[in-house]
């Protein structure tokens, strides 16, 4: 299963992101990248600010669902 975070390192979403790595979900963290150094291992973290429309674009856009961009 693949899982979009938008955060992922805050006070609680950081557990969830946790929990999710440990049970093995392909999980891509997109955040301003202010608290992104406590990541486990094997999680993707792309660059963006939610309230810039630009690059969120930019940095989903290598992202695919189900094979289809």
């Amino acid at each position: 299963m693949k899982v979009l975070f938008i955060g992922g390192t805050g006070t609680i979403s950081a557990s969830c992101t946790r929990l999710a790595a440990k049970r093995g979900v392909a999980l891509t963290l997109l955040n301003r990248g202010s608290s992104a150094g406590n990541v486990p291992d094997g999680v993707e973290v792309l660059r963006a600010d939610i309230h810039d429309d630009a690059s969120v674009q930019q940095a989903l856009s290598r992202m695919t669902t189900l094979g289809v961009k």
